[in-house]
């Protein structure tokens, strides 16, 4: 039995109930109907009656929406209160889809991230490490062969984008990390020319089969074409979700890790894929990213590029770049995990932590990101190879009281 239902009255589409990825289709049937057959100069989307609606279907409907817009349909949002409407302002839907409305939020590395337009390769780099920096900050014990990983998968897919795609209004993304199912969940859309075109296959199925092959790409002077078929394999091997659709074409595997495709699909104007990744083996990643038999191996990864400095025994994480408040615990716990993390991925390097612009911490935030953080990998380790870059006398003594009341907590458990 479906969770949700989808309807349509004159120029309104309504939404009801609970809308997952199995929603898009009879979403984008909707709106053509309102659109390209009855030919409405405006569209209303209802959210009133909805219930949940998670990310991977709002990026995809976002991603058609504003190339609507961008095409001078009148696309608006109901302005009466809704449940779902502050879901939609915290994950930045509205205010992409109508900025003149509606205020973007910061983006904060939490466990669902904002979705994230990008329309050239600054901004594209900025999704990547903006997803790439939730994962280090919302996931422990992460190895670097990992975060390479995920970083490559997203850098690829979105560059297939920029590269391809021809999209007038650029790509969205989206990802959200599942702790419960310890995979990550990445969604990439955008209203371009479509695959079945890029590729010059007639077939959509067939170019959807092609695009998930190793080495097949439209230029193999500037491409590898490499992304997809990476990037399903990560999918497929962590037994995750992997489901692409361009055009007419519709690609997906199965629970047994078989593909599935079809060339007569409901058309999606442009492409979307959605994948996740199991972050618990780190020994998919060796199986995952082998091309021409060879283990392929990301250069210049993101723990290179924000924490390794000229000294190659020094790494050093600037706090402020992470932090979203000193105040609370939940700051506290994101920055502890970035700090393991940039530790087990230093090979044996120092840490410096720098405080440059942060004038006091709170006594939870310390305690959760330093007090914790030493019990963790142990006063030895922790005392040796982290050190504190910029604070002063006030500073410094939270932070230490705090590490001196988490040890002595923790002596006297263990006396007891």
């Amino acid at each position: 039995m479906r969770s949700f239902e989808i309807y349509h009255a004159r120029d309104t589409v309504y939404f009801s109930g609970v809308l997952r990825a199995d929603a898009i289709d009879d979403a984008m049937a909707m709106v053509d109907q309102i659109v390209n057959e009855a030919r409405y100069p405006t569209l209303t989307v209802d959210f009133s009656r909805t219930e949940k609606a998670f990310g991977n279907f709002l990026t995809v409907l976002l991603n058609r929406l504003v190339f609507l817009r961008h095409n001078r349909i009148d696309v608006r949002i109901t302005d009466d209160e809704f449940p779902l409407k502050s879901q939609l302002q915290r994950l930045n839907f509205l205010a992409l889809l109508d900025p003149e409305k509606y205020n973007a939020r910061a983006v904060r590395t939490d466990r669902a991230l904002p979705i994230m337009r990008f329309c050239d390769a600054d901004e594209q780099g900025r999704v990547v490490d903006v997803m790439t920096q939730a994962l280090l900050m919302q996931i422990p014990g992460l190895e670097r062969t990992q975060v390479r990983s995920a970083q490559w998968a997203i850098s690829e897919i979105t560059d297939n984008v920029l590269n391809h795609a021809r999209s007038v209004t650029g790509g969205f993304a989206y990802a959200q990390i599942n702790h419960g199912l310890k995979n990550i969940e990445f969604v990439v859309a955008d209203a371009g020319i479509g695959i079945p075109r890029s590729l010059g296959e007639l077939d959509a199925g067939v170019a959807l089969q092609k695009a998930i092959t190793e080495g097949v790409t439209r230029n193999k002077e500037t491409n590898q074409g490499n992304g997809l078929y990476g990037t399903w394999r990560l999918a497929t091997l962590s037994r995750g979700v992997f489901a692409l659709h361009s055009q007419r074409g519709m690609l997906f595997v199965r629970p047994d890790g078989t593909v599935k495709s079809l060339d007569k699909a409901r058309r999606y104007p442009g492409t979307f894929v959605i994948f996740q990744i199991d972050y618990s083996d780190p020994n998919l990643i060796s199986e995952a990213l082998t091309f021409r038999g060879r283990l392929h191996e990301p250069a210049f990864d993101y723990i290179e590029k924000e924490f390794e400095t000229a000294d190659d025994n020094l790494f050093r994480v600037r706090l402020k770049e992470y932090v979203e408040s000193v105040g609370s615990r939940e700051s506290g716990k994101k920055i502890s995990n970035l700090i393991n993390n940039v530790l087990s991925m230093a090979g044996g390097s120092k840490i410096a932590i720098d405080f440059t612009d942060i004038v006091m911490v709170s006594s939870s935030f310390a305690d959760e990101c330093f007090g914790r953080l030493v019990t963790k990998v142990g006063p030895a380790e922790f005392f040796s190879r982290v050190t504190f870059e910029n604070t002063d006398a006030a500073l410094r003594a939270i932070i230490d009281r705090s590490i001196m009341q988490r040890l002595r907590h923790v002596a006297i458990a263990g006396d007891a």
